[in-house]
């Protein structure tokens, strides 16, 4: 009988273990012998070289495939992973791979297992999806590469992981602050940290040195990541916003709450915008908050504005955010997930006109709404749109004439063995980030096989210039005189000098 009644315990023990979430079901995986998360199958053409898993070396090269099980790492249910493989050549050019990627544990470890690298000096086409062939670069060493496109200056965050920067806009002010992330437990345990919470830190705008910081204090209601996720700078505030609609007012000087209790606003804050004496706040729901002199003088619902074919688009319920706004010309200009463009009066909120780019996509079968993204004014006449994979919309303020171009790279057309046909594999251009200076656009992308930034010439209409050996995607971009400063999600800060595009720009 008692073993009987010892034998029915174990099993409820796991069983709970079964059904408890995170960490308890981590503990009945590897009661269960499930002690990794996947496994990595890779070859390359090049043998010797030193391969490195999250930091730590674990072999070398082969042309013959080798796996390698990924250990348990990482939150909420997914492991990430980060494999680089890196060897000197001489004194400026190296091997160079490196792929960051995830597994999560009820999906891909069960039902996706594995994943997939053969890596060559020039990899064949492969056209078949998901792709496996990868190109092992030998390139120039990220600091001679840097220099030579330009860069003049890198910094290091006091924390490892970084997203959202506001610059200080008045001409008697000179800072940067930047929203950054501390964490203790990552798959590159280089990075891990002592302390877990997300800070701002502020920089000195012409030196790039370090002024201070501030810990924000953690949300009971919500601990995410990216818990707080915009700013902003006033005259004598700086604004932030998080995932629980919370508006934040920090003194600019002394970074210091100017009021006891977050503002509570309606809908998730994803952006923050100053103008003049405007703070204008978006995100989640559709919804624009507009302060003036720091009182709510309007909520904007965008919903009341929808384009008349809005329920024809491929799941447009699951993407109603606005993306990013931009004031012109007293107009408010709001872009979204889903394909068009609001523009409201700034003074009171009115309905003004509608640029709608929603249309059926033969290729895909049903009605796109494209993601319209970032924002820039050009010659104080013409805003760019960017456009998910899709380019730019270019509006004319002063005729209202809109124009398109489809991608800022240039065409390409190879033959592919697989269709046994020519195939047009030109570069689509998803803009994340984009700043004017001169007759140059300026942009970067995030989560592209390369993070580069680059410059299009608007006159010559092609891109001239690469900004490369920085780490990470740059997730934002300020003008500052001649030069150019970007925010890596890395957690550094990196300066380029502007004047290479006029004295020696580099054709692509």
């Amino acid at each position: 009988m008692k073993r009987i009644l010892l034998l029915i315990v174990i099993l409820l023990v796991v069983a709970g273990l079964y059904f408890y979430p995170t960490k308890e079901r981590d503990v009945y995986d590897i009661v269960q012998g499930k002690k990794h998360y996947g496994t990595l199958v890779l070859s390359c053409e090049i043998e010797g070289l030193p391969v490195t898993i999250n930091e730590k070396q674990v072999g070398v090269t082969k042309k013959e495939a080798q796996t390698f099980n990924l250990p348990v790492q990482g939150v909420y249910g997914t492991a990430d992973h980060e494999v680089v493989i890196r060897q000197e050549v001489d004194a400026e050019h190296e091997y160079y791979f490196c792929e960051r990627f995830s597994f999560n544990r009820y999906i891909d470890v069960e039902e996706h297992p594995l994943k997939r690298i053969a890596l060559f000096l020039s990899p064949a086409e492969d056209h078949t999806f998901p792709p496996v062939n990868r190109a092992i670069a030998l390139r120039l060493k990220p600091n001679v590469l840097a220099r030579n496109t330009g860069l003049m200056q890198e910094v290091k965050l006091k924390h490892n992981s970084a997203w959202y920067m506001a610059e200080d806009g008045a001409e008697d002010e000179n800072r940067l602050y930047v929203l950054t992330r501390a964490e203790r437990d990552l798959n590159r345990p280089s990075k891990n940290e002592p302390v877990e919470g997300q800070f701002v830190e502020v920089y000195d705008k012409e030196t790039l040195a370090f002024i201070g910081e501030q810990q924000l204090q953690p949300l009971a209601v919500y601990d995410s990541f990216d818990t707080y996720n915009a700013i902003a700078v006033g005259d004598n505030t700086l604004y932030i916003g998080d995932r629980v609609a919370q508006l934040l007012r920090l003194d600019k000087q002394s970074l210091e709450p100017q009021r006891a209790v977050p503002e509570e606003l309606d809908g998730w804050i994803s952006g923050l915008s100053t103008y003049q004496d405007y703070l204008i706040a978006y995100g989640e729901g559709d919804r624009i908050s507009v302060f003036k002199d720091d009182q709510l003088l309007y909520v904007v619902d965008e919903k009341e504005h929808y384009p008349d074919n809005i329920d024809q688009v491929h799941d447009y319920d699951d993407y109603n955010r606005i993306d990013a706004v931009c004031v012109h010309h007293g107009l408010l200009y709001a872009t979204n997930f889903r394909g068009f463009i609001n523009v409201y009066a700034l003074e009171d909120g009115r309905f003004i006109k509608q640029i709608n780019t929603i249309k059926y996509e033969e290729e895909w079968g049903y009605v796109v709404g494209r993601h319209i993204g970032s924002v820039g004014v050009y010659q104080e006449r013409y805003l760019y749109f960017a456009i998910d994979y899709n380019g730019l919309l270019i509006l004319d303020s002063e005729t209202g004439a809109v124009s398109h171009i489809s991608t800022l790279f240039p065409e390409k057309i190879e033959y592919s063995e697989f269709l046994d046909e020519k195939i047009d594999v030109t570069k689509m251009t998803d803009i994340y980030k984009m700043v004017f200076y001169r007759h140059f656009l300026i942009f970067s992308e995030v989560n592209a096989l390369h993070a580069f930034v680059y410059a299009y010439d608007l006159q010559s209409k092609q891109i001239v210039h690469t900004f490369k050996g920085h780490q990470g995607d740059i997730t934002e971009l300020f003008l500052h005189g001649d030069h150019l400063t970007g925010l890596s999600c890395e957690g550094r800060l990196y300066r380029w000098d502007l004047t290479v595009l006029e004295q020696n720009p580099v054709a692509e």
